[in-house]
């Protein structure tokens, strides 16, 4: 080989060698980019979940970026803006294959993201606690879940944590997934944010109601027009029938039982709580049963319509079957066992608010469940890190 050979060649290989690192190092920016971006994401989140403590947003960031980026790096995160916002910085050493110009010169790859929180005072009103299922919060066929002033977390780390298909759609102020989402653009709006943190259970440290001995056992009542009182009632409560039934004020605890209202029976309630314990503890609404409940304003169950203890199994599920479940104030608490909703009407949408704190949540066939946040509209209290609490959260840079 000649010298001039030798010369062209080794241009050649220097020239080949430099669009090689050229793209390397392009493609490792765009990378450290996209992990930067999503950390920024998720430590803007801590803000939002921890809005009394700063502190936890660098552990975040950092992380994400070691769960998420498998090469050598280091992250910086700050809470920047008087407290709205988080700069994530990202440096990685440069990925170079040949001895050029390009790869002898290239610097650290140093990339910045900033994720703003915007929408102060927006508020919580789906969390599904489920941390490794999926589809913890599930809609098929018609379904919808319409929370236009309020957020939607899905805590499962899962790839379908969230799931809308076939014409279902998901509707929020802001959807949430720990993990992944499965469905259309279309089913979502807006579109879920993913790799979210998990959203603490703010109701785990809540004291259950005393739960005393037995003021009615195996208690049915079929064609029933008159009230019922609050008590401890074991083996259930069962309404069937043409019952017109007013629940006087106070706690119900269903021990050992299904709280069951069917047939065409009408229920009412203010200022009711259920309290859900023992085995086969769940409720059912089903057929044509019309339902008209709301959550007490004070005692042990203050705000909360619905709440299970740690004896029930993860296994029960909760069924509103109704078409007519419209009126539901206060949160359904249900940390064991999951929410299934499977009308065909608008289901809680009278309501003046309405707050789901459930393991999982499912909505089957047609039904329209209807989250409103109208807050001041009712003497029913919203319990300690729900309401007013989570926002928009959006990248700015």
């Amino acid at each position: 080989m000649t010298l001039w050979a030798m010369v062209l060649l080794a241009v050649a290989v220097l020239i080949t060698g430099g669009v090689v690192d050229y793209i390397s190092l392009s493609l490792q920016r765009k990378d450290v980019q996209r992990v930067a971006d999503s950390a920024a994401l998720a430590a803007a989140q801590e803000l939002v979940l921890s809005s009394s403590s700063k502190s936890n947003v660098a552990e975040v960031a950092a992380a994400y970026v070691a769960a998420n980026y498998t090469r050598e790096s280091t992250s910086t995160a700050s809470v920047i803006e008087d407290g709205s916002a988080v700069l994530v910085t990202v440096t990685a050493p440069p990925r170079v294959f040949f001895p050029g110009p390009i790869g002898m010169g290239a610097g650290p790859i140093s990339v910045e993201a900033v994720a703003e929180v915007a929408g102060k005072n927006a508020n919580v009103c789906v969390i599904a606690l489920d941390t490794d299922s999926d589809r913890a919060i599930s809609l098929d066929a018609d379904a919808s879940l319409d929370a236009p002033n309020c957020a939607i977390y899905s805590n499962s780390s899962r790839p379908r944590s969230i799931s809308s298909r076939s014409g279902a759609r998901v509707a929020g102020k802001l959807i949430c997934s720990a993990g992944g989402k499965e469905g259309a653009s279309a089913n979502f709006s807006p579109a879920p944010l993913l790799d979210c943190p998990a959203i603490a259970d703010p109701l785990a440290q809540r004291a259950h109601p005393p739960v005393g001995a037995c003021d009615y056992s195996n208690f049915k009542r079929k064609d029933y027009k008159g009230s019922l009182s609050p008590g401890v009632y074991c083996d259930g409560l069962d309404i069937s029938g043409d019952s017109v039934v007013t629940l006087n004020p106070g706690v119900y605890v269903i021990k050992d039982g299904d709280l069951k209202v069917d047939g065409n029976s009408q229920v009412t309630g203010e200022g009711v709580g259920f309290f859900l314990t023992g085995k086969n503890g769940r409720f059912e609404f089903t057929q044509n049963a019309g339902i008209h409940l709301s959550a007490p304003n004070t005692g042990s169950m203050a705000g909360l319509l619905f709440m299970e203890d740690n004896t029930i199994l993860k296994e029960t599920k909760h069924r509103i079957t109704s078409d007519f479940a419209d009126y539901l104030v206060g949160t359904i608490y249900l940390p064991r066992g999951s929410f299934l909703i499977d009308a065909n009407q608008d289901v809680a949408a009278a309501s003046e608010f309405t707050v789901l704190v459930v393991r999982m949540l499912e909505l089957k066939s047609g039904p329209n469940l209807v989250l409103n946040t109208n807050y001041g509209a009712s003497d029913v209290p919203v319990p300690d890190g729900l309401g007013n609490r989570a926002t928009s959260i959006r990248l700015v840079r």
